[in-house]
């Protein structure tokens, strides 16, 4: 019997060099809106306060986020939000009540049309609630 001898492949040093110029992230041509949200029953956890969410628009990648947090068992309201206020899905699954409706109702400028719908009721083109 021959003794075999592998060996690990190393690859390629991806790190860039000291000195290189960074690439600047990919950003939007338009201005985003932003929007903000006083909590009317702030939380605290971790030992940071959430006493205001501020929303941005939603990116591709977050809909993988989205994907993954659903699959983890958060609902769909806490996983949005979460999203939308970029705060952990822990706060906002123990939001207050009136303050999660809210503040679901005040993320839908910043999510896709259809996620508007969605929120919202389907209706169909005579206008009437297709859901039932």
């Amino acid at each position: 019997m021959t003794d075999r001898i592998a060996r690990a492949i190393k690859q390629p040093q991806t790190q860039i060099p000291e000195g290189a110029a960074q690439k600047a992230a990919p950003r939007f041509l338009v201005p985003t809106t932003e929007k903000t949200y006083d909590l009317k029953y702030p939380l605290e956890w971790e030992g940071v306060e959430y006493r205001q969410l501020a929303f941005k628009r939603l990116k591709g990648k977050d809909f993988k986020k989205f994907s993954m947090l659903m699959q983890m068992g958060a609902d769909e309201g806490a996983s949005l939000i979460s999203l939308v206020a970029g705060i952990p899905v822990e706060i906002a699954q123990e939001l207050d009540g009136e303050d999660f409706i809210n503040v679901l109702l005040e993320t839908r400028d910043f999510m896709p049309a259809r996620f508007q719908e969605a929120m919202s009721g389907q209706t169909s083109e005579t206008g009437l609630a297709t859901q039932e």
